[in-house]
């Protein structure tokens, strides 16, 4: 009994990255680059300035979305606290708009 919870647990994980990993494949790029975070729309796809953009990280207050620059091509956090979080934020296409929640680390 206790082989097949594992076995299923494993299996309910690989599920969700797969998916977790083919969305992001499909709709954006997330750069860590220094103290910098760029999000980048793949083609079909912008960025949706109106969401609230957060990076949350534990043990530190979040950073929101007036700390971000947009355009329609990317949104950038400068000067982004060090350590993981979890960067919140969302891309549109023509016809859907798509949150995401992403693990980042910041050097």
């Amino acid at each position: 009994m206790r082989s097949s919870l594992v076995a299923f647990g494993i299996a309910a994980l690989v599920a969700l990255v797969g998916t977790r990993d083919a969305h992001a494949e499909t709709s954006y790029v997330v750069k860590v680059t220094g103290t910098t975070i760029t999000v980048t729309p793949r083609a079909g796809w912008h960025i949706n300035e109106e969401f609230p953009w957060k990076l949350t990280a534990p043990g530190r207050p979040p950073v929101d979305r007036s700390k971000f620059t947009f355009t329609e091509v990317e949104a950038v956090l400068r000067d982004a606290p060090t350590g993981v979080g979890t960067l919140k934020g969302a891309v549109c296409s023509a016809d859907k708009c798509e949150p995401f929640a992403v693990q980042v680390t910041v050097p």
